[in-house]
């Protein structure tokens, strides 16, 4: 959506590019990733929490 102008591409300096994992140095990319790696591990502690007060 970035290169048909979608979305602007607002670039970082410190985010470096990992193609195979599609990591790309622009906030938008980064961010949606971050949020979704953050939901993703705030599921991870949650199901996990909840295994160990059932048992």
């Amino acid at each position: 959506m970035q290169e048909g102008g979608v979305f602007g591409q607002t670039p970082l300096e410190f985010v470096p590019t990992i193609d195979v994992l599609g990591v790309y140095p622009t906030v938008e990319t980064f961010g949606a990733q971050a949020a979704l790696l953050a939901l993703g591990i705030g599921a991870f502690l949650y199901r996990k929490r909840q295994s160990e007060a059932a048992a």
